[in-house]
């Protein structure tokens, strides 16, 4: 299986980076970096390699649409999850309509977490 060799977690809530972290670290990611916000995101997402985005929907400064909407402008083949605890299809759809990879629910069991983040990685990152 394939891996991203980096992804940049943007989170505004530090436990929840930590978990993500966490998740990332037992798949085996070596390189994770953090924003705390949309505009972090889109000033840290040029400054080194970056694989994929996984950003959570709503936070201060600049939300995460408007966030991927710009990181997607910059680079069209950027790989964004986006990551909520909304559950409406509404939040889907306008998140897979902008241009999102896929979407995670937070309080998805982590066991489910890992095998849905390799499923959309295997098919992201095929040879």
């Amino acid at each position: 299986m394939k891996l991203p060799e980096s992804v940049l977690l943007v989170e505004d809530e530090s436990h929840i980076r930590l978990m993500f972290r966490k998740v990332f670290e037992l798949m085996g990611i070596p390189t994770i970096r953090e924003a705390k916000n949309g505009l972090e995101a889109c000033n840290e997402y040029g400054r080194e390699p970056t694989d994929v985005v996984m950003m959570d929907i709503n936070m201060p400064e600049m939300n995460g649409l408007d966030a991927m909407e710009r990181i997607l402008k910059a680079d069209p083949d950027a790989i964004v999850i986006m990551l909520t605890s909304l559950s409406s299809r509404n939040a889907v759809d306008t998140s897979l309509k902008a241009g999102a990879t896929y979407f995670i629910r937070k309080d998805t069991p982590i066991t489910e977490m890992q095998a849905t983040l390799t499923e959309v990685f295997e098919r992201v990152f095929e040879d």
